[in-house]
């Protein structure tokens, strides 16, 4: 027959490896469903439109080139549910650099939606006119982009 303190210290030592067991497979789910890093990619006026008529939604950030981009990276661009969104397709990423306002792309976007010498978030989308979100909530963000990629595309 069984010591009593046997049976007690292999019933802690059986929860205890349950408990580490379980403890492993959540962190290895929670790394691998992190989504990745938003990929920019450099933006050209030309090829927005074409990912526009093409039905895509195109995320642009674009900076001054005295603006150290890491200094200006807005918040928004680390959120979970953005990263999510990009790393399902819902929208493509592009950055422009611009010095003193010079240049056919930045001066083509500087017309849709005003000049600034701050970094901006732009959002182009099928059928409607470019919106300047960085100055937006992120939720609204997510649900310019999500409502654009759900009913845009026919899905």
């Amino acid at each position: 027959m069984l010591d009593a303190s046997l049976i007690i210290g292999l019933r802690v030592a059986s929860v205890t490896f349950v408990a580490l067991f379980a403890g492993c497979s959540t962190s290895q789910q929670t790394e691998s469903t992190m989504p990745p890093p938003i990929h920019w990619t450099p933006f050209t006026w030309v090829e927005m439109e074409q990912q526009v008529s093409d039905e895509n939604v195109v995320l642009l950030y674009c900076h001054p080139t005295y603006a150290v981009p890491d200094d200006y990276l807005l918040e928004e661009f680390h959120d979970l549910r953005l990263l999510r969104l990009h790393a399902d397709g819902s929208f493509v990423a592009r950055t422009l650099k611009y010095d003193d306002w010079e240049g056919d792309d930045i001066r083509k976007v500087f017309q849709h939606v005003g000049h600034t010498k701050y970094p901006m978030a732009i959002l182009f989308r099928p059928g409607v006119p470019p919106i300047r979100i960085d100055t937006l909530p992120i939720e609204q963000w997510l649900d310019l982009i999500r409502t654009t990629h759900r009913f845009g595309r026919g899905e």
